[in-house]
């Protein structure tokens, strides 16, 4: 009988498997299968300090021995990522609120002695109706405080966002004693005042009047005399010069100055009288 050469068997599936050809095994740079290690975490973008700082942080506390001194002294650390990251997000709501925001409309006037409108103004309570839904949609509340002092009422703002974050403005206003108010409603017209202002100051809020496109042709409408007199009278009883209050409110005289701009120049007589206890 014929010696016949042995013959080499198939291995049987189970005891040698085979990469599958349409699943290669994934190899890393050192030729091993990688399938169990961890996933690589994104490196911080070395532009941004705040991702840099996160990183840092995340690396410390993955090492193994940590103390508590050592997480101690992590505290301030953590406490800054956490104020910058309620900066952003509040910065991020601003830019979404602002772009919803309307104009307000300037339903005030300023009359001159004979009853003539001079100005027109918004009003803080329009204000308020018309933030009031925007800023709850967008997580932010806005409260005051207000102070009273010598002749003067200070208004502090805070535009609070839920994130965290909060901005603060404050401002000082001379009691508004125009039109014959007493003294409670005195107090009263400089709160709404500066409620308005400190509100325009942390939301760039806009207000618009029928004569906005005078005052944008160049044509704002002048003082009326009987106005200017009144002015004139008030700031000769406070024992201040005419041309000083002009170049503070960078006019070449008094005569020149608009009617719009009224407010602003009996808020500066109003708190120099109070400085010199007229």
């Amino acid at each position: 009988m014929a010696n016949q050469e042995p013959t080499a068997s198939a291995p049987h599936p189970a005891s040698s498997p085979q990469p599958s050809p349409l699943r290669p095994r994934r190899k890393s740079p050192g030729g091993a299968a990688d399938r169990n290690q961890p996933p690589r975490k994104p490196e911080a973008d070395p532009a941004d300090p705040h991702a840099a700082a996160v990183t840092r942080l995340a690396a410390v506390l993955a090492a193994p021995g940590l103390r508590a001194a050592d997480l101690a002294a992590l505290v301030p650390l953590a406490e800054r990522l956490a104020a910058e990251q309620a900066r952003r997000v509040f910065l991020g709501a601003l830019s979404r609120l602002q772009a919803e925001l309307p104009d307000i409309p300037e339903r005030g006037e300023i009359r001159d002695p004979d009853g003539r409108p001079l100005a027109a103004y918004a009003l803080w309570e329009d204000c308020a109706a018309l933030l009031r839904a925007p800023l709850a949609r967008h997580g932010f509340a806005l409260c005051f405080r207000t102070e009273t002092g010598a002749g003067a009422l200070v208004v502090a703002a805070r535009l609070a966002h839920v994130g965290g974050h909060v901005e603060e403005t404050s401002l000082s206003l001379p009691f508004d004693a125009s039109g014959w108010k007493n003294p409670l409603q005195a107090i009263g017209s400089a709160a709404a005042y500066g409620k308005r202002y400190a509100a325009q100051a942390l939301l760039n809020l806009v207000s618009r009047g029928d004569d906005d496109d005078a005052r944008a042709a160049g044509g704002a409408p002048p003082l009326a005399a009987a106005a200017l007199s009144a002015l004139r009278a008030r700031l000769q009883a406070a024992g201040a010069s005419e041309d000083k209050l002009a170049r503070y409110l960078g006019l070449s005289s008094l005569a020149a100055l608009p009617a719009a701009r009224l407010p602003e120049a009996e808020a500066a007589v109003a708190a120099l009288a109070a400085r010199r206890g007229a």
